[in-house]
């Protein structure tokens, strides 16, 4: 009767464990979900965001152009136009 019991013991230890481990396992999963979609909605209010100042950026420089200017990739800064020949 003491290897039975000794067993049934065991077997009492490792399902304990398992649930357990199950258990851990579903509070890991639903924390993980909670802060993803936190990350999500981050991450495309950044993008957003830079979609936003991209389509700024490119209509300082479409009205630089508009104006007759030069766009200075270098300063990132509008120009006056060079002069042509003769003026």
């Amino acid at each position: 009767m003491t290897g039975l019991r000794l067993y049934a013991l065991a077997a009492l230890v490792i399902a304990g464990l398992a649930a357990a481990g199950v258990y851990t396992w579903k509070v890991f999963d639903a924390g993980r979900q909670i802060g993803g979609a936190d990350t999500a909605d981050r991450i495309m209010r950044e993008q957003r965001d830079a979609v936003d100042a991209m389509a700024a950026a490119r209509e300082r420089v479409r009205a630089c152009y508009a104006r007759g200017g030069l766009w200075d990739r270098s300063t990132g800064q509008c120009r006056s136009a060079v002069p042509g020949a003769g003026q």
